[in-house]
């Protein structure tokens, strides 16, 4: 039980700040993009610096990267929509590309999904 709570909790985090990226890029241009992805960049590097000082660099690449690499390309792909998104800014360009945008959107909630449940299973009640 505690693990379904806590994948639904990582999911949802997870899934907002990918919407925030889409809507974001989307409502404030690239500038945004290209912001956000830096503050990202820099909470990532604090937050891995600081787990690795108190167990060890082993250790927090073995709980990271199973659910790091589907979690990070999510991230990836939101940004690329973001972009992609950000140069329609016409009605028909957004008739054209929305198949597409609907598989950028599938795939990101897939990796979502299976991040989320790998670091509520696995990750986080072997920390």
């Amino acid at each position: 039980m505690q693990c379904l709570l806590t994948f639904h909790n990582i999911f949802l985090h997870n899934l907002f700040v990918c919407t925030i990226i889409v809507i974001g890029g989307f409502a404030l241009g690239k500038i945004f993009i290209g912001v956000f992805a830096c503050y990202q960049i820099i909470l990532l590097y604090l937050q891995f610096t600081h787990i690795v000082s108190k167990i060890g660099v082993v250790t927090t690449l073995l709980n990271t990267i199973p659910h790091g690499l589907f979690e990070l390309s999510a991230i990836v792909l939101s940004y690329l929509l973001s972009a992609r998104i950000s140069s329609c800014r016409n009605i028909l360009c957004f008739k054209v590309n929305v198949k597409k945008f609907m598989i950028y959107v599938l795939i990101i909630v897939s990796n979502l999904l299976i991040a989320a449940y790998i670091e509520a299973c696995f990750v986080i009640p072997n920390a």
